[in-house]
C-alpha cells in the first residue's frame, strides 16, 4: 500500500534535513517541522500503532525507485528556472545540499545516500517494526476463533462440498472446505 512508500521516505526526508540541510540557529516554524517530521511522525503512529499495517521487502523497490524520480527531479529543478518561494537568496535548488549547480560532487555524494544506503536501512527497520506488530496478538486469540457461518448444500455439512467461514479474534479470516482450511 501507499504506507510502505510514504512512511519510509518520509523518514529519510527527515533524518537528511535535520542532519544535512538545516543551519543550527535558523528559526523553527511550524510549517518547517511538519514537512521535515511531524508528518513521517503520523504516518509512522497511524501505520504502526494504529493500523498495524504490514510491510513485505519486496516492497522497498517502490521506495527506491521514487527516491531515484526525487532525486532526477533535482536536476531538472536545478536546471530549469523554477523559481523556488522557500529559498531566499539562490532559487535554484529544493535542498541546500543537493545544489547541483554549486557542489556537484557532494549532491552526487547525498544523492548515492538518498537512493541506494537509506532506504534499504529505513525499510528493514520499518519491516522489522511491522513484523513485530503482527504477532502481538495473545497466543490465546487463536484458542478463541469463531466459526461465523457454514454454508453448504441445502445448509448442511456434507463432504468436500462444505464451506465454513471464519474469523479469528486477531482478524484472519480463513475459509474452510471439507477439511482444508486456507486463512487470508
Amino acid at each position: 500500500g501507499l504506507f510502505s512508500l510514504a512512511a519510509p521516505v518520509e523518514l529519510i526526508i527527515c533524518i537528511l534535513y535535520w542532519g544535512l540541510d538545516y543551519t543550527p540557529g535558523h528559526p523553527v516554524h511550524y510549517y518547517l517541522v511538519m514537512n521535515h517530521g511531524g508528518i513521517a511522525l503520523l504516518l509512522m503512529a497511524d501505520g504502526f500503532l494504529l493500523g498495524s499495517l504490514p510491510l513485505q521487502l519486496k516492497q522497498l523497490v517502490f521506495t527506491i525507485v521514487f527516491c531515484i524520480a526525487y532525486l532526477g527531479w533535482t536536476v531538472i529543478f536545478a536546471e530549469s528556472n523554477i523559481p523556488n518561494p522557500n529559498v531566499g537568496e539562490s532559487d535554484d535548488y529544493i535542498y541546500n545540499v543537493l545544489e547541483w549547480n554549486a557542489d556537484v560532487k557532494v549532491a552526487e555524494v547525498v544523492s548515492s545516500l538518498c537512493a541506494f544506503v537509506l532506504p534499504p536501512i529505513v525499510f528493514v527497520v520499518f519491516w522489522l517494526v511491522s513484523l513485530s506488530r503482527r504477532h502481538l496478538y495473545d497466543a490465546s486469540d487463536d484458542e478463541q476463533e469463531q466459526q461465523i457461518e457454514l454454508v453448504g448444500a441445502n445448509g448442511n455439512m456434507n463432504g468436500d462440498r462444505d464451506i465454513a467461514a471464519l474469523s479469528g479474534a486477531n482478524g484472519a479470516v480463513g475459509f474452510t472446505i471439507g477439511e482444508d482450511t486456507e486463512f487470508i
